[in-house]
């Protein structure tokens, strides 16, 4: 391939982490988030109605880094909870029980010292953009 030498390159243009330095847990979510994510019908309720898939992922979000759980609850609120989502009400509420419910409660009450630039650029910090992003999903 045409990769660049030099390793700080790539990490500079967002280069995907190495898949096999991830957590497992990592690895899992992503493969759950990208079935989900294609917003293909044919594809969504069944996968969704695997209720452990999505489940096991929503259950230990809160454990998960800001910008893997951000991305989970931005493909919960646009795929599954979604009004012209096609996804039945009945399981909607069984994919947010009391677990999920938790999870985002307790991802919406963090915050971060505004005096800390953690996003580096002055940009909003990834752990307030999840908090934000868990208080509108609830």
């Amino acid at each position: 391939g045409g990769g660049v030498k030099g390793g700080g390159a790539s990490s500079a243009w967002g280069a995907a982490p190495d898949p096999l330095t991830l957590p497992t847990r990592h690895v899992f979510v992503g493969f759950v988030l990208a079935l989900l994510e294609t917003r293909d019908q044919s594809l969504l309720r069944p996968v969704l109605a695997q209720k452990a898939l999505l489940g096991n992922v929503l259950r230990h979000l809160a454990s998960d880094p800001p910008e893997l759980a951000s991305r989970a609850m931005r493909m919960l609120r646009n795929s599954v909870l979604a009004p012209n989502g096609g996804v039945p009400a009945r399981l909607q509420a069984a994919l947010c029980g009391d677990s999920t419910l938790e999870q985002l409660a307790f991802i919406s009450a963090v915050t971060v010292d505004p005096d800390d630039d953690l996003a580096g650029d002055g940009g909003q910090d990834p752990v307030d953009a999840a908090a934000e992003l868990a208080h509108a999903v609830l």
